[in-house]
């Protein structure tokens, strides 16, 4: 069976993957599970491409482990594409470790000024599969959707985006329930299971 890293100790992606990927016969490894922590990469380039190459190649070059690292922002189009990059950090205008509900009043006081309930959103992303021979696939593309000016309770904590989040009627066609917390996830499992093939 192979081995597959997931560069990732956060336990809702780590519950998110094992979902995703139940499918294939993979020994899904996380970076938490490793015995011997490794201190994270600073993330310093400005595409989520990139970002996602160096996080998996420095994990693989560490581990000798086929690696998978991912990458995203969001961007709102009425905010000429904020947050951009570090979305929870909003592009370093909050600090590493904002709390949901201060992040919730910062987007708030950011979109009080838009004559409009529903703002135009993307969440574009890249997963990078590193193999230890130094070859490398990627996954990239970019999900649409709305953000509301209106906070809903209950959202998943961690990611306060999703008190604002609006599906559209489109993914009723996905078998994806309202409350599916990883929507956007199941949305991009067809490019993950291609990303994969090359195992």
């Amino acid at each position: 069976m192979k081995t597959l890293l997931i560069a990732t100790s956060n336990p809702w992606k780590i519950e998110m993957f094992r979902e995703l990927l139940d499918w294939i016969d993979l020994n899904l490894v996380f970076l938490s599970d490793l015995e011997e922590k490794i201190p994270a990469p600073i993330e310093d380039w400005e595409t989520i491409e990139a970002n996602a190459l160096l996080k998996a190649k420095y994990y693989s070059e560490r581990t000798w482990l086929t690696t998978l690292a991912d990458d995203a922002w969001f961007e709102i189009d009425e905010l000429d594409w904020e947050p951009w990059i570090m979305a929870r950090r909003w592009a370093g205008q909050l600090p590493d470790y904002v709390s949901d509900d201060d992040w919730i009043v910062f987007y708030l006081n950011k979109v009080k000024h838009i004559d409009k309930e529903l703002l135009n959103a993307s969440f574009p992303f890249a997963r990078c599969l590193y193999l230890p021979e130094w070859k490398h696939f990627f996954q990239v593309d970019k999900i649409l959707f709305f953000m509301s000016k209106t906070p809903r309770k209950n959202y998943k904590p961690g990611w306060p985006t999703s008190a604002f989040r609006v599906l559209e009627d489109w993914r009723h066609e996905m078998d994806v329930w309202l409350g599916d917390d990883i929507w956007h996830e199941q949305a991009k499992k067809p490019w993950l299971w291609k990303l994969l093939e090359n195992l």
